[in-house]
C-alpha cells in the first residue's frame, strides 16, 4: 500500500513538475505558480520528499539479526563533500531544510529562479541575524553535493555597515578553498558560483 501511494505521490511531483517549468501557460500551470508563492519551497519536491518517504516506510523490514553495516563517517572537509548516494537526497535536502529551525524571517527557497539551485531568503532581519543565518546557510549547503548557484537575498534588512558580500565569502569559505568558487553581488543579493558541482541537483 505505502509503494502505491509511494508511487502516485511520484506521478503527481512529475505532473506538478511539468506544469510549473514545462507548461507555464495552462490554466492548472497557473494555478499551480500561484500556490506556490505562499510555499518556502516548489509543490514539486514537497511531494518528491512525500513520494521517498512512503517508499521508504513500505520497504520490507530487515531479517532479523542481520548484520547492517554501518556507512564510513563523513569528512567535513571540501575534498569530500558528500555526494548523492540515491535518488532521494534532494528531496530529503528539502525536508531538512524545512523543519531545520531557522530564525524568524528566514526560510530556504529551491530552484527558485533559473539558474538558481538553492536561495537563502532573509526578510527584515537584524544584522546579528544575517550574519547567523549566512553562516548556518553555509554549515547547511556543506551536508549537500556541490550546487551550481546558490543565492543569498536580503528583503527589507539592517545592512548600514555591513558588508554582506563579505559576510558570506567569510561563510562559505569555512568549508570551502577560494579556487573552488566565486562570490559575487548581483544587485541587492549575493551569489555564490561554484566551479566544480557534483551532478544530482534538478534543472
Amino acid at each position: 500500500m505505502m509503494r502505491l501511494l509511494s508511487g502516485l505521490s511520484l506521478l503527481a511531483a512529475g505532473g506538478a513538475w511539468y506544469l510549473v517549468n514545462v507548461d507555464r501557460r495552462s490554466a492548472r500551470a497557473l494555478d499551480l505558480v500561484e500556490l506556490q508563492g505562499d510555499l518556502p519551497f516548489p509543490l514539486w519536491a514537497g511531494l518528491l520528499a512525500v513520494s521517498v518517504v512512503l517508499f521508504v516506510l513500505g520497504r520490507p523490514a530487515r531479517a532479523a539479526g542481520a548484520v547492517v553495516k554501518q556507512r564510513p563517517a563523513r569528512s567535513r572537509t571540501p575534498e569530500a563533500t558528500p555526494v548523492s548516494e540515491d535518488a532521494g537526497w534532494y528531496a530529503s535536502a528539502v525536508a531538512r531544510a524545512a523543519t531545520r529551525g531557522w530564525e524568524q524571517g528566514v526560510h530556504v527557497a529551491w530552484s527558485p529562479v533559473p539558474g538558481v539551485d538553492v536561495m537563502l531568503v532573509l526578510q527584515s532581519a537584524t544584522q546579528a541575524r544575517v550574519k547567523r543565518s549566512v553562516r548556518a546557510f553555509a554549515g547547511f549547503l556543506s551536508e549537500l553535493p556541490r550546487p551550481r548557484r546558490v543565492r543569498v537575498q536580503l528583503r527589507q534588512c539592517d545592512t548600514d555597515g555591513l558588508d554582506v558580500t563579505r559576510e558570506v565569502e567569510a561563510a562559505v569559505h569555512t568549508f570551502w578553498p577560494r579556487s573552488h568558487l566565486k562570490v559575487l553581488k548581483t544587485g541587492d543579493d549575493v551569489d555564490v558560483l561554484f566551479s566544480q558541482p557534483e551532478p544530482g541537483w534538478p534543472g
